[in-house]
């Protein structure tokens, strides 16, 4: 088996200085590597590593020696000691008997033995790694959390943040598709071996080895352009891991907070390239969500929610607790206190709910089955954009809602988690329309391709409804949520009214529908109303 050399002394894995991969070689008989990989993490990156040892999670993989006995679940007291995670796609779920799992019924069983030959091939490459590299813990989510456990997932989902970002290293299955096909095993390609003699010194000779191209259009396209890199799930795994070792179908892949490279090339990626720029600074160790700039760190926060909504899920009930090692982050880098509602913080509770829909008719939205409030970014199964997140300070702070209550269930009363109903108390302007109709053509307001009416048949202006309305909807109100103003610039194309249905049969109960931007004519068409609560479901 070849496990690449990422170690040449223990002081160096535990210690964080300088790693490098071994020369070529092969284990076993596996693929060896071509060339060195030159996976300098020098000082940026032992500054980075933690000055003492992390906690171990709830659970942990007691992986054992190599040769040694087989490896078992440890329930931990999270005393101090390195351990490596496991990041992963898990693809169907088959039921056989290579696809263990962790269950109120077996973790006895598991706490005296995991028989390797019934957990899945990823997670036996992963143990005989971690073995390789002479750790002793590893922590794998289907073997860590109790899968038929809803209060152990939400408290274990909870500490997702701590999971990856303490981690020593987190190993990526990062071409594999589903847990049982393993990312040790590599393809030899084929190679085609030609000799070379000069032709003005017959003595400089030697051969040539051909092999076809292992990249796409960029080397990281091996890493980026895969299904692991589409799951939801593994978004917050990839930023907030402080090193990541990418098993690709054909190169290994260094990632980590200073730096970026493949066995095969040590071309690095310029900042923006590399997916974790949003949490970093250039030259600063710590996560740019911990500056000054209160505006810039909601604007990375869009950002970021650009980027996870694009991703898919099996479960549309994980939208929120998916992120929530991110939203933890971002909760400990406020200087006063933010509260997480939902998806949305509540010192910027106006521009977040101002998100629009990539495609409406490509989205589902929580109805039947309930994972989140309709005002949330999270009610919306399908890609997501804050068009108002790069507006200037004068006008993000233009907004015209109050916050006046949060009435949310919370599941375990984890705000960063699952939520179970309730409502939020809201003052602003609301008027009531007098029909929503879809015009035959539009033009500039392509993204709001709804015509808005009030009495008197007179235009207001334009909506985007979050799904897609088969017929002309009525009964539609609009609330005023940032005040327009005339001739500027940004909000010809900028959502600054929600489109709210009235709950049947109740006054001041609504829930959202979606996105509207007045007409330069209508700029003081909330001008006669009255600020008054409501409550937004």
């Amino acid at each position: 088996m070849y496990i690449p050399k990422l170690v040449r002394r223990r002081r160096e894995v535990i210690e964080g200085d300088r790693m490098s991969w071994g020369k070529s070689g092969s284990i076993s008989g596996r693929m060896p590597v071509s060339q060195p990989l030159a996976v300098d993490a020098a000082d940026q990156e032992y500054l980075l590593a933690p000055t003492k040892l992390p906690r171990l999670p709830t659970r942990v993989i007691d992986v054992g020696a190599l040769g040694g006995r087989s490896p078992r679940l440890l329930e931990t007291n999270r005393q101090p000691a390195h351990y490596i995670a496991l990041s992963h796609c898990w693809g169907s779920q088959i039921s056989s008997h290579t696809n263990l799992r962790l269950w109120q019924s077996n973790i006895q069983d598991l706490l005296s033995e995991i028989p390797l030959g019934s957990i899945s091939k990823t997670f036996q490459d992963a143990i005989e790694v971690v073995r390789k590299l002479k750790f002793r813990y590893l922590w794998i989510d289907a073997l860590c959390i109790i899968q038929d456990s809803k209060s152990d997932w939400e408290d274990e989902s909870a500490r997702m943040n701590d999971v990856y970002e303490c981690s020593h290293l987190t190993l990526v299955a990062t071409s594999a598709v589903s847990s049982n096909e393993g990312f040790v095993e590599r393809p030899r390609l084929p190679i085609v071996t030609l000799p070379y003699r000069d032709d003005d010194d017959p003595t400089i000779e030697g051969r040539f080895s051909i092999s076809r191209s292992i990249y796409g259009r960029h080397p990281w396209d091996l890493v980026d352009e895969t299904a692991w890199n589409t799951r939801g799930w593994t978004y917050q795994e990839r930023l907030l891991s402080r090193r990541l070792l990418h098993f690709t179908s054909s190169v290994l892949f260094w990632e980590c907070r200073s730096i970026d490279r493949s066995e095969v090339n040590a071309r690095e990626r310029k900042l923006h390239d590399r997916p974790r720029w949003i949490l970093t600074h250039p030259g600063e160790d710590q996560p740019a969500v911990h500056q000054h700039d209160i505006y810039g760190k909601y604007d990375r926060w869009y950002l970021i929610l650009y980027e996870f909504t694009a991703r898919r899920f099996t479960y549309t009930s994980d939208l929120l607790p998916a992120i929530s090692g991110l939203a933890t982050i971002f909760q400990q880098s406020f200087a006063e206190e933010d509260d997480y509602i939902a998806g949305i913080w509540s010192h910027d509770f106006a521009q977040g709910l101002l998100w629009l829909v990539q495609d409406s008719s490509a989205t589902s939205k929580a109805m039947l089955d309930y994972w989140a409030p309709s005002w949330s970014w999270a009610s919306i199964m399908g890609k997501l954009y804050w068009p108002t997140r790069s507006v200037a300070r004068h006008q993000r702070d233009d907004s015209t809602v109050d916050l006046v209550d949060n009435r949310l269930k919370l599941f375990h009363d984890n705000p960063m988690g699952t939520v179970l109903g309730g409502y939020i108390r809201i003052r602003g302007r609301l008027r009531q329309l007098s029909c929503v109709t879809r015009p035959v053509e539009w033009g500039a307001f392509s993204r709001f391709r709804y015509d808005l009416w009030c009495e008197g048949n007179t235009l207001v202006g334009n909506g985007q409804f979050d799904v897609d309305q088969d017929d002309s909807a009525e009964e539609i109100w609009l609330l005023q949520v940032k005040r327009q103003q005339d001739g500027d610039c940004f909000f010809p194309y900028h959502p600054t009214a929600l489109m709210l249905e009235r709950v049947p049969e109740s006054w001041l109960k609504f829930v959202r529908l979606g996105c509207a931007v007045l007409d330069d004519e209508q700029l003081d068409f909330f001008d006669v109303c009255e600020p008054q609560d409501f409550e937004l479901y």
